[in-house]
Parts: structure tokens; sequence; C-alpha cells
């Protein structure tokens, strides 16, 4: 039963004061809670200049534990491994630089794999609209390309991608 639910905390992001000056510059985007539900991960623009971040914060206090990702762009979707091991971003960088598939081990917060080929004529093809991982730790995302990329197992060195392309119509 969900009626009469209330919010029971609210966590405020450093998110830049051009907020207050032109609201709708920043932005928050996409969001979710760990499985064992310690963590919460946030991401979106943060500046006026395009600059969007990641950030991870602890459930319980609310402090920011980690921001593994901050650059030019913009970050469309965020997922943790059904294990809670992983977290992964779909990101748009203006430069290209930060562009594509992002995951993180939560336990160091380091990169354990990229794939920057999210490519296209036009920068609006080059972003990730989804992404999720099932209980066995396949990760699928989906593209503004007509793409679905399944990647069978990301901690492992060849992370077995799976290229599809959706059909017209």
């Amino acid at each position: 039963n969900v009626a009469g639910m209330q919010p029971i905390a609210t966590i405020r992001p450093p998110i830049s004061n051009d907020y207050a000056q032109a609201p709708g510059v920043a932005d928050l985007r996409s969001v979710d809670i760990s499985p064992d539900g310690r963590l919460v991960a946030a991401a979106g623009q943060v500046r006026a200049d395009g600059t969007s971040r990641v950030f991870v914060f602890d459930v319980a206090s609310g402090e920011m534990i980690a921001s593994p990702l901050s650059g030019r762009g913009y970050v469309a979707d965020i997922a943790f491994s059904a294990d809670g091991g992983l977290l992964a971003a779909g990101v748009a960088s203006m430069d290209d630089t930060k562009n594509g598939l992002w995951v993180w081990d939560t336990q160091n917060w380091q990169v354990i794999y990229r794939d920057a080929a999210y490519d296209g004529r036009e920068e609006r093809f080059r972003r990730i609209n989804g992404i999720k991982f099932n209980r066995a730790g396949v990760l699928v995302t989906t593209s503004w390309d007509g793409k679905l990329r399944r990647y069978a197992n990301v901690r492992a060195e060849n992370p077995g991608l799976t290229s599809v392309q959706v059909p017209q119509g």
C-alpha cells in the first residue's frame, strides 16, 4: 500500500549555483539504488556549461562516498548490478572523451570496463538511452543509434559484446 507515502530523507548533491540563476540548466536525470539498499547513485547535469556528474551516496548518512565521473556531456542512465558490485553509466560526451559505457567496481570506484563505440553521424546518435543488469550480471544497453548491446561479463577481459540492430518500423 503506497497511500500516504512520505519522503523520509532528502539528499542534496553538490549542484552549481548556476541552477539558482537559470533553473533547468542543472538537474539530476537518473537514479538507482543498490540491491542491498546501502547506496544510491544519481547522475545529471550539475553546471550551466554542460558538466555532468555521477554521485554515489550512503543512504543511511546521506554522505557522498564517490563521484566516479565528471565531464561535459549528458549522463542518460545509471544502474547497479544485481550483486551491487558494479555501477554502470551511459554517457554522451560533448567532446567524445567520455562517450559511451562506463562500468565501475563499487569496492574501490575504479573503472573496470569502458566501451566508447557508441558512434553516429550526430551527437544525438552517440548516446545510451538505457542500461539494465540481469541477475546473472549480463548488461544490456539501448542507444540512439538503433542498437541493443549485450555484454556477457563486463568483469572479464573480453566482455563478449553482442550488438543487435533494432528493425525499422
